[in-house]
C-alpha cells in the first residue's frame, strides 16, 4: 500500500525538518519518520471503514423512525437496500481489517458530529437515490455505489476532511488524496468471490526490505552528508549557492544516496523520481535544474567508479 515514492517523499520531509533543525538527534527524525509512514496507514484502515459507518448511521435512523409514536408506513417499511449492499458487508466482517481496527485503536468516534453532517448529504444526493431507486440488485452495482461513496461524494466533501487532517499533524492533504486512491483501488478489487478473508493492502509490499530502504536512505544521506555536499558543490561552482533552495540540496543528496551507496537501485529509477520529487516539493525551476544536475553528476560519478550497479539484472548500472 505505501511504495517506494510515498517512502521518499516522507523521507525528504523528515531529512528536510532534520536540516532546519540545526541538526539533533538523528534517532528523534528517524522515529518521527518511522511514525508518519505508520500513520498513513492508520488513514488508509480509518477510510476504509467509512462505508460501514455510514451504514450503521442509517441502521440507527432507520430503528428511531419504526419507533416513532406514530410511524408511517414507509418508517415502517424502509429501503434497506444500502443495509445489504454486499461491499459494505465484506468490509464490515473483513478479518484483517478489523484485526487492524483493533491493533491500532482505529475509530470515527472523534468524528461523529462532521461524519452526521456529511450523512446527510450522502442521504440528498443524487448517487444515493439513484442507487437505492434503480430497481437493480448486483454485485457491480454495489461496488460501483461504494467507490462512488468515496470518489464522488468524501472527496468532495471538505469539512469532513479538514476534520480529518487537522486531528493528526501526520496527515496532510497530499497523504488523504494518496490514501483515498489507495482505497479506492482495494474497493475495486473485491468480487463475487470475496469473502471475510480477503486481504486487505498490506502496510509494506515486502516489510523488511521496504524498512531497511527507509532506514538506509535516511541513515546515509545524513552519514554523508559532507561528501555529497562536495559533490553538489563541485558541480555548481557557476552558481549562487546561497540562491540554491534548500529543499533541492536535500532532494540532490537523497537522490546521490541512492546512486552510490544503494546498488540494487536502477539509475533511471532514481532519476525519475528525484525529478518528480523536485517537481512537486521544491520550487518552480527546480524539476529542470535537479534534472540538469543529476545528469552532469551521474556522468561524472560513472566515469570516476562511484556508481556501482548489481543485483536484479543491475550490472553495468542500468
Amino acid at each position: 500500500m505505501i511504495n517506494r515514492r510515498i517512502i521518499r517523499v516522507k523521507v525528504f520531509q523528515a531529512l528536510y525538518a532534520y536540516s532546519q533543525s540545526g541538526k539533533a538527534a538523528m534517532s528523534k527524525y528517524e522515529n518521527e519518520l518511522l511514525r508518519s509512514i505508520d500513520k498513513l496507514y492508520d488513514l488508509y484502515i480509518l477510510l476504509l471503514q467509512l462505508p460501514v459507518e455510514l451504514a450503521k448511521i442509517e441502521e440507527r435512523k432507520q430503528e428511531e423512525s419504526k419507533n416513532k409514536i406514530l410511524p408511517t408506513y414507509e418508517d415502517l417499511n424502509p429501503n434497506t437496500k444500502f443495509l445489504e449492499n454486499r461491499v459494505v458487508k465484506l468490509l464490515e466482517i473483513n478479518a484483517g481489517l478489523n484485526k487492524e481496527i483493533k491493533e491500532r485503536k482505529i475509530t470515527w468516534a472523534p468524528y461523529q458530529d462532521e461524519l452526521m453532517k456529511f450523512y446527510r448529504v450522502f442521504k440528498q444526493s443524487d448517487v444515493y437515490e439513484k442507487y437505492m431507486n434503480s430497481g437493480r440488485k448486483s454485485f457491480k452495482e454495489d461496488k460501483d455505489f461504494v467507490e462512488s461513496i468515496y470518489s464522488k461524494l468524501f472527496s468532495e466533501y471538505e469539512l469532513l476532511i479538514q476534520t480529518i487532517e487537522e486531528s493528526s499533524i501526520y496527515w496532510s492533504e497530499d497523504d488523504l488524496d494518496y490514501v483515498l486512491s489507495m482505497t479506492i483501488k482495494h474497493i475495486r478489487k473485491f468480487n463475487t468471490s470475496s469473502d471475510e478473508y480477503t486481504q486487505i493492502a498490506y502496510k509494506f509490499k515486502d516489510p523488511e526490505e521496504d524498512t531497511a530502504f527507509i532506514k538506509n536512505l535516511f541513515r546515509r544521506t545524513i552519514g554523508n552528508d559532507e561528501e555529497l555536499s562536495e559533490i553538489i558543490a563541485e558541480h555548481t561552482v557557476n552558481w549562487d549557492l546561497e540562491r540554491i533552495a534548500v529543499t533541492d540540496f536535500v532532494i540532490l543528496k537523497m537522490a546521490l544516496t541512492e546512486l552510490m551507496f544503494m546498488p540494487s537501485i536502477p539509475v533511471k529509477v532514481t532519476l525519475n523520481e528525484y525529478i518528480e520529487l523536485a517537481k512537486n516539493f521544491s520550487t518552480p525551476k527546480s524539476q529542470a535544474f535537479v534534472n540538469g544536475l543529476l545528469d552532469k553528476m551521474v556522468k561524472d560519478l560513472k566515469e570516476q567508479g562511484k556508481i556501482q550497479k548489481a543485483g536484479r539484472g543491475l550490472v553495468g548500472g542500468l
